[in-house]
């Protein structure tokens, strides 16, 4: 569970409205730790989420805040996703894939 502080941009370095930093913190601290990841069709339905929210962000917008409440609903998905599947493997409960967006 992450639960430390992380400041980061949400303008990038090349001029994109999201810092793929915020990426980096889901993949890496959160997936990882928790031993999931995401199938390349996740990561981009991700990269598109925090493009769109970015952009409608408000002077309540928290990126931090943003990337762990997207995360926390990719977990609820995929749990109540797998759940459905008579005995999963280890990359069925461990991959995240574009469904769990839905």
């Amino acid at each position: 569970m992450f639960n430390g502080r992380a400041q980061v941009n949400d303008q990038g370095a090349v001029g994109l409205p999201v810092d793929f930093e915020l990426l980096d913190l889901l993949v890496f601290l959160q997936c990882k730790e928790n031993d999931y990841t995401l199938n390349e069709e996740a990561k981009n339905k991700f990269k598109q989420a925090l493009i769109d929210q970015v952009a409608a962000k408000d002077e309540h917008f928290a990126n931090g805040r943003l990337v762990r409440n997207i995360y926390d609903d990719l977990v609820m998905n995929h749990a109540k996703r797998v759940v459905k599947i008579e005995n999963p493997n280890y990359e069925t409960l461990s991959v995240i894939t574009d469904e769990d967006f839905e």
